[in-house]
């Protein structure tokens, strides 16, 4: 795709997504949390991990999860 070469690290994951996983690509970027932007369509995956060990995120609300709500919202 040809957005990876605006990135210096992009990591795909076949699975779920591990809050480890998101340490990782930190560790290989060198750069401090609050210069992280995470930015995924799963608000319930990398949303909540990104928020959870306490990075910036934005939910891109397109695509197949689009109306996927977070647990709080769900009756």
């Amino acid at each position: 795709m040809i957005f990876f070469s605006f990135f210096s690290v992009v990591k795909t994951v076949e699975d779920d997504k591990t809050e480890e996983d998101f340490r990782e690509v930190m560790r290989q970027i060198n750069v401090k949390e609050e210069e992280i932007l995470v930015v995924g369509d799963r608000i319930k995956k990398e949303i909540v991990i990104g928020n959870k060990i306490g990075l910036k995120t934005v939910w891109l609300k397109k695509g197949l999860y689009a109306t996927e709500l977070p647990k709080c919202c769900v009756a």
